[in-house]
């Protein structure tokens, strides 16, 4: 096995310097809502912001045009990381704004009477955008259930898929219990049982270890997959998303306004094609380019050697946390990362508000998120309200961990009275 040193990777993240500089401590267990801006990122926004800063796709003078240059540059990275056409891959702000542009092109073709399955997983981004769009036209919004464990129940997804399905919405990686779903396996299952269906993935917790699934996303048998640049090391305020051109071709936009047009009269307007059809206005340029320069960061790793090391790490603090029977801890999905689980370990403590566990652990530097993460139906599915989440990366190490337990325990101590 590949070696891996968490502390050599650092270096890569300018914010552990600040935080040293300002001499504060600095555990930070908080990737899963946004990771760390790796060092090459900064300075390929920097770069283009100070030098070539200019409208793309309009002006041709020397610096729009190498804007433009720059900022198809970035698809051009992102097709090849996915392994995709670069006409399949549309910049959008993030998932949400990329999932929500795709319920609506796609509801455009629902009617009453259709279904649309949502996994119970999902975030609140892939379940409310069809809520919105889909519920619309009369479909009916139906979850597919879960295990015990959170897991998507494959049984009772069987028992669901019908020549009445139009649209399956999936969570390729849950952002709290970490599960991943095989998506050969599930979007299989789906095509011979459904095959009228739309497969949608929201990929935000994956794509940052796409090379890990060894596989390009034509060749899985989905339809549409949606992730974000800053849970790949790369800035807020830019996402994107892969859709099959033949289905692309038939949606209408969610936006209007320059550049989506091929001509616009009071007689009517006539819409580019994709993925032009759906990047109305002036694009994140600058989050663009930081956006490929991510992507062109994590084309260099080791995946394998990170995600080893990163599982380690989540296996050690789940384990930690439940072998504790004074603190009454519940791991969401269990305390078992030993296959096909991303590095989330999210936690509950009876009698501990998550909020407060989080502020509390703050003071020793401490960084995790407490809430319902976006997914109330899974909250729910657990019986709970909200959890304390903490989400690891390959910049973390054991003494994050150690400080994150005893802070935790603090935490408790003094929220309990003991």
């Amino acid at each position: 096995m590949t070696s891996f040193d968490p502390l050599a990777f650092r270096n890569h993240f300018p914010a552990f310097a600040a935080m040293r500089d300002e001499g504060r401590d600095f555990h930070y267990l908080d990737s899963g809502a946004s990771t760390l801006v790796a060092a090459p990122v900064i300075a390929a926004m920097a770069d283009h912001d100070t030098r070539l800063r200019a409208n793309v796709h309009r002006s041709v003078h020397y610096w729009a045009e190498q804007a433009t240059q720059a900022f198809e540059a970035a698809r051009d990275t992102l097709a090849a990381y996915f392994g995709t056409p670069r006409a399949e891959i549309v910049l959008t702000s993030g998932t949400t704004q990329a999932l929500n542009i795709i319920a609506y092109g796609l509801s455009d073709g629902l009617q009453t009477g259709d279904e649309v399955l949502v996994a119970a997983d999902n975030h609140h981004a892939n379940i409310v955008s069809w809520q919105i769009h889909a519920a619309a036209k009369g479909a009916t919004i139906t979850p597919i259930a879960l295990t015990p464990l959170g897991q998507i129940d494959e049984d009772a997804l069987a028992a669901q898929l019908t020549d009445k399905v139009r649209i399956v919405a999936l969570s390729h990686i849950s952002n709290v219990t970490g599960w991943e779903v095989d998506l050969n396996k599930i979007g299989s299952m789906i095509r011979a049982k459904a095959p009228n269906a739309a497969i949608i993935v929201d990929g935000a917790q994956s794509a940052c270890h796409w090379p890990l699934f060894e596989t390009a996303l034509p060749d899985l048998p989905i339809d549409f997959y949606a992730c974000s640049a800053h849970k790949m090391f790369g800035p807020t305020g830019v996402g994107m998303f892969w859709g099959r051109s033949d289905l692309m071709e038939n949606m209408p936009p969610l936006l209007g306004g320059g550049e989506m047009i091929t001509n616009v009269s009071f007689d009517g307007t006539g819409f580019a094609q994709p993925p032009t059809r759906f990047e109305a206005g002036t694009p994140p340029i600058t989050q663009a380019i930081g956006f490929g320069a991510a992507v062109g960061f994590l084309t260099g790793l080791d995946h394998r050697a990170i995600r080893a090391h990163e599982v380690t790490l989540a296996a050690t603090l789940a384990a930690t946390l439940a072998a504790q029977p004074p603190l009454d801890t519940t791991i969401l999905g269990g305390a078992d990362f030993s296959r096909d689980r991303a590095p989330l370990v999210s936690f509950a403590i009876t009698g501990c508000h998550p909020h407060d566990i989080c502020q509390l652990a703050d003071r020793s530097g401490v960084a995790m998120r407490g809430g319902h993460h976006c997914a109330q139906p899974l909250m729910g599915h657990f019986g709970l309200l909200a959890s304390t989440r903490a989400s690891i990366a390959g910049y973390n190490t054991p003494d994050d961990m150690d400080a994150a337990i005893n802070a935790i325990k603090d935490a408790i101590n003094l929220l309990k009275g003991t």
